[in-house]
């Protein structure tokens, strides 16, 4: 499951594999057995990562980028109304007051970089070509936008980043949450409001890797760059992500990979599913260690 589990317990209720399911971590497995009704027997903590890179935009963002420089990326995951995850939307009203906070900051301070990485091109405001405001972010030559999408993976983009921000649209952005693979300091602007939900990450991170109120953001923000000094626990998910990431690499899919191919080779040589699985289980824990798969048959 690609996407992070959210803690909403009615929430694709029995919608979940009976065999095999991979999972980001021990947290994204304790939030799934909160919800599911029907028995999986083989839960395995993986983190699903892409594990390719994007050539062209690494090389020009190290030309574009020095250690004088502070950059920012905003991902932008709101989906068009004609998508068919119609429940992701932000009040247009909310995203380009966001942009323009962005793009007022990136004015004010010579050495800020921002970069933009949208889900969908559908239209704002802000983002319009007669905009003065979105013209002069432009001027600064220090505004990039990643046309690219749909093929690039935030976890590309981010690796050049020293503070990482996206908005929840209905759950825990995963997009950010890939990014914290290069250590980046991401902070989740809290759009959703999951207060009553995430009350963990409330607890330990509160206007510091998550902040339900966007001024308060922008304020802490413009008093980091103009004191030219921010705080070490702005955006540190430090505590907070072992639980999230059983493996903190950028290999899932090459485990996947081989569980699969594994699988299919047992079943091929007349194994029965349930032999193939736990054949494949053995081989898994042999070679990562018994924290990183989880069976009722083992």
């Amino acid at each position: 499951m690609r996407s992070y589990q959210d803690n909403v317990l009615g929430k694709l209720y029995f919608s979940f594999p009976n065999d095999i399911h991979f999972l980001w971590g021990k947290d994204s497995y304790n939030r799934i057995q909160k919800k599911i009704n029907n028995k999986c027997e083989n839960f395995i903590p993986n983190i699903i990562l892409n594990g390719y890179s994007h050539i062209s935009f690494q090389k020009k963002s190290i030309q574009n980028f020095n250690k004088n420089e502070i950059n920012f990326l905003f991902m932008d995951t709101n989906s068009d109304i004609n998508d068919s995850f119609i429940e992701q939307l932000v009040d247009k009203k909310y995203l380009n007051k966001l942009y323009e906070n962005f793009f007022t900051l990136l004015l004010k301070f010579e050495k800020l970089h921002l970069t933009l990485k949208r889900k969908k091109n559908n239209k704002l405001n802000i983002l319009d070509n007669n905009n003065n405001t979105f013209k002069d972010a432009l001027g600064t030559k220090r505004l990039h936008i990643v046309h690219d999408n749909v093929g690039l993976p935030p976890s590309v983009v981010s690796q050049n980043m020293d503070y990482i921000f996206s908005l929840t649209t209905e759950d825990l952005p995963s997009a950010l949450l890939e990014c914290t693979q290069y250590k980046s300091r991401s902070i989740i602007i809290d759009y959703t409001n999951l207060t009553n939900l995430e009350k963990e990450i409330y607890k330990k991170g509160k206007n510091k890797i998550i902040f339900n109120d966007h001024n308060q953001l922008f304020s802490q923000l413009n008093n980091y760059l103009n004191n030219n000094h921010f705080d070490n626990d702005f955006g540190n998910w430090e505590g907070i992500l072992s639980n999230i990431k059983s493996f903190d690499d950028l290999e899932g899919h090459k485990r996947i990979s081989d569980y699969v191919y594994d699988l299919l080779l047992n079943l091929d040589n007349n194994k029965t599913t349930k032999e193939s699985i736990n054949i494949v289980n053995k081989k898994f824990i042999n070679r990562f260690g018994n924290n990183y798969l989880i069976s009722s048959n083992l």
